[in-house]
């Protein structure tokens, strides 16, 4: 926050600014901030086209050639990420491919385009651009990811970290959740709900942590192009890191609109 401060202008200029400037400031941000929980567990509906995965093999496929090239393919063909598990419900029966060992499985289609519990693979086999044969079959898929655990009973409004919530690696396939990403900061939420000891954190668990409360002097950043200027505003509401709040010109009494960048501090954006 010092460089966005060390340039500040003498009090008699800085009020001229903000009533000048500042005061006429009503329009929102041009932008909404993302969201940090914002995160895509399924695969696209509409995945590209099969990707082909070659394998050196044997001459005799068992199951675990063909569902380790299946894995490689589904990972390829939807960008998912993680560890993924697959296994066919029915017994696979080897297939025999004579004198070649270069040999590829390709997927045709699969259930609903994105990988799930259980899914239907339309899927073939080929050797030297010869077709072996063509299968059907269904297949379980499990996809571990580190996913966000409580280490204890965590009640309303209790601020996170890593000391109450830790990471492990969970099927996020067996129930369909959304997930706090491993990724996401923890520090900017707190609980929205009580939540027992071992278990996932999800988007309707938490909450932003508040840094500006409405009716609070907050510390107003403005910066445009050369010119950095701090002033001190009154917040008219409540909001979190990144996320937008009204904020009035104490002087003027003018209002606009600025975004949260840390505790008691907005930032104007033209």
């Amino acid at each position: 926050m010092k460089h966005m401060w060390a340039s500040l202008l003498p009090l008699s200029m800085a009020a001229a600014l903000q009533a000048a400037d500042l005061g006429d400031i009503t329009a929102p941000l041009d932008y909404a901030p993302s969201n940090p929980l914002a995160k895509v567990f399924d695969a696209p509906t509409s995945p590209p086209g099969p990707a082909v995965v070659t394998s050196l093999g044997t001459v005799l496929i068992g199951s675990d050639q063909v569902l380790d090239s299946l894995k490689r393919e589904i990972i390829a063909r939807c960008g998912i990420e993680g560890d993924l598990h697959l296994s066919f419900v029915q017994p696979w029966n080897n297939v025999e491919v004579r004198n070649d060992k270069d040999w590829r499985v390709v997927v045709d289609e699969m259930t609903g385009g994105y990988v799930s519990p259980s899914m239907v693979l339309s899927f073939r086999i080929e050797a030297s651009g010869q077709l072996i044969g063509t299968w059907k079959e269904t297949v379980e898929a499990k996809l571990y990811r580190p996913v966000w655990m409580t280490q204890r009973r965590l009640e309303r409004g209790e601020r996170l970290d890593s000391m109450v919530c830790a990471l492990k690696n969970i099927d996020v396939l067996s129930q369909k959740l959304p997930y706090v990403p491993a990724d996401a900061d923890l520090s900017i939420y707190e609980m929205a709900q009580i939540l027992g000891q071992e278990r996932p954190l999800t988007e309707q668990d938490i909450k932003l942590r508040p840094l500006v409360h409405k009716g609070d002097f907050v510390n107003v950043v403005v910066n445009q192009g050369a010119l950095n200027i701090s002033m001190k505003g009154i917040a008219l509401g409540t909001a979190g890191a990144g996320e937008t709040v009204g904020i009035r010109n104490k002087d003027s009494r003018k209002d606009f609109q600025a975004q949260v960048i840390g505790q008691n501090t907005v930032q104007v954006h033209f």
